[in-house]
């Protein structure tokens, strides 16, 4: 059995070789729905958002779409979970 670290979920996420411009580019339609088509079918996804919610300590400071979510989707998942 091989044995997984904590970073080969990114070895296997649907954005890799991306383009990373188009989850950080609010104002661009095209680009936000490019990066939720590529998130939505992401088998990596979960693990995606959650490196994201443990690492980013400041929620002002959370651009980005990351597992399929917006920052304000990740600031409701943080209040939700307190």
């Amino acid at each position: 059995m091989r044995l997984l670290n904590d970073d080969d979920w990114r070895n296997r996420a649907n954005c890799k070789g991306t383009d990373t411009a188009i989850f950080f580019d609010p104002s661009s339609a095209a680009s936000s729905k490019k990066a939720y088509a590529l998130c939505h079918t992401c088998a990596v996804k979960k693990e995606c958002l959650k490196d994201r919610l443990d690492t980013v300590t400041r929620w002002d400071e959370d651009p980005g779409i990351w597992g399929g979510t917006s920052p304000a989707e990740r600031t409701w998942i943080r209040t939700k979970n307190g």
